[in-house]
């Protein structure tokens, strides 16, 4: 009787850098083994085994938020400026990496201080104050991020159109006047 040889390929994917065991081989991404098989029947099999790696993919994210809050991915949040490396399992059992370039955007606390003679008016953002008091609007900056803008408003009454500055001698020194003593110009405006 003849002897007869059956010829089979096998193709199996793997996650990068795995060894996968094989009929008691221990095989490789990126190998071919060859095994025979031998059969009581008279033919043999010779099994040839293809490993391919499947890459692990990484992936950069740049992310900015605004300076105070966090970016959730992957169930994890993510407080600080930096790169933070988040893996994933893909559909086929592999990691894949996602980088997360996280960076801040400024929020802005912009504070306005106004002196206004009494019976005057200032106008901010399109309203018009003319009382004394702290004054506070919340909006979106370009970037995206709340901010706080702040007027104070202090209230000078009428008759009190000029301010006394203590030097060596009480100098008086009227809105517009100016006063030099030892080099320096003393004004109010």
């Amino acid at each position: 009787r003849e002897k007869c040889t059956i010829s089979v390929e096998e193709n199996i994917q793997v996650c990068e850098g795995e060894v996968v065991d094989w009929n008691g081989l221990r095989c490789e991404t990126g190998k071919t083994y060859t095994k025979t098989f031998v059969s009581t029947g008279g033919c043999d099999s010779v099994v040839t085994l293809h490993v391919e790696a499947i890459a692990k993919t990484t992936t950069t994210l740049p992310v900015s938020i605004c300076k105070g809050d966090y970016y959730q991915i992957g169930g994890q949040k993510l407080y600080t400026e930096g790169e933070h490396s988040v893996v994933f399992t893909s559909t086929k059992g592999c990691d894949s990496v996602v980088v997360v370039q996280l960076s801040y955007n400024e929020v802005y606390d912009k504070i306005d201080n106004v002196t206004i003679k009494e019976g005057e008016s200032y106008t901010w953002q399109g309203e018009v104050y003319s009382q004394a008091g702290v004054y506070k609007k919340a909006c979106i900056a370009s970037n995206g991020c709340d901010s706080v803008m702040t007027l104070n408003v202090t209230i000078l009454p009428k008759e009190m159109d000029c301010e006394t500055i203590v030097v060596i001698d009480s100098v008086t020194i009227c809105y517009g006047e100016s006063y030099k003593w030892q080099g320096v110009d003393y004004f109010v405006s």
